[in-house]
């Protein structure tokens, strides 16, 4: 992600969907440790996405998920690798 504060925007880019809609959040999609992060910035509620929209997140979390899982995977293996690099 390009160096953008997260958090609220002040921009409403699918116009006000209600009163109680506050409008576009800056984030970021992350992992390590084995997890996914998804931060925000600040205290959500909820979201809202176009359809569109809402496939292209649900990837981005996929692929970072795979990402962590890969990385697991990678640690676990390399664990159980006696120093000859041999299966112990």
């Amino acid at each position: 992600m390009a160096e953008q504060e997260l958090g609220p925007t002040g921009e409403f880019p699918d116009g006000k969907l209600g009163p109680e809609d506050e409008g576009e959040i800056a984030l970021e999609v992350s992992h390590g440790a084995g997890v996914v992060k998804i931060d925000f910035g600040t205290k959500v509620r909820w979201i809202a996405l176009p359809a569109g929209e809402a496939l292209g997140f649900a990837q981005l979390i996929a692929v970072h998920a795979g990402q962590a899982y890969a990385a697991i995977e990678e640690q676990q293996k390399r664990s159980i690798v006696g120093p000859d690099g041999k299966p112990s």
